[in-house]
């Protein structure tokens, strides 16, 4: 009796946690009015292969995402840059689901054009790692790359708490 209830609440349990992971939704944020529903899909497609800018805001899964530029800061005078440079990239995340959302700096993958990836700088100073952002809630913060010198990066976000392989690409221009 108590093996058949608890391999039904067992598969319950897992039918449950499944459901709640999806597919990945983006969702390119703009200003204008909401467009018709061919448009959506149209938009909804183009938006999953578009390279974003800093300055855009797109929405992966309930999270509007903007990276609000991108320089280089000195390193922290006790933990020496390895690729020589440091990367700020600020940002602003905002929940506009109705659960916590998941945020983390090892969802954004940085590389150079060469496609060379890099790791995070860990010698700053009050600066992002990760949150559980609860509904409605937003974070303004800033992340720190490990990087070689140069002009342009690409920052892939992927999130990690979904079964799908879909990402979002941004181009971070440096500015000077």
């Amino acid at each position: 009796m108590y093996k058949k209830l608890g391999t039904i609440a067992l598969t319950g349990a897992l039918a449950f946690s499944l459901a709640a992971c999806g597919e990945t939704e983006v969702k390119e944020v703009s200003k204008n009015d909401a467009p018709k529903q061919a448009e959506k899909k149209d938009k909804k497609e183009k938006a999953e292969s578009k390279i974003y800018k800093i300055g855009d805001t797109v929405e992966v899964n309930g999270l509007q995402l903007t990276f609000s530029s991108a320089k280089f800061v000195e390193p922290n005078e006790y933990v020496k840059a390895e690729k020589g440079k440091v990367l700020e990239i600020a940002f602003n995340a905002k929940n506009n689901g109705k659960k916590d959302i998941y945020f983390g700096t090892s969802e954004l993958k940085i590389a150079d054009t060469n496609g060379n990836q890099f790791k995070e700088y860990f010698g700053g100073e009050n600066t992002f790692i990760n949150e559980n952002i609860a509904s409605g809630n937003q974070i303004t913060n800033k992340m720190l790359f490990d990087v070689p010198e140069g002009d342009k990066f690409v920052g892939t976000f992927k999130p990690t708490f979904t079964f799908d392989e879909k990402s979002v690409k941004f181009e971070f221009e440096v500015a000077k």
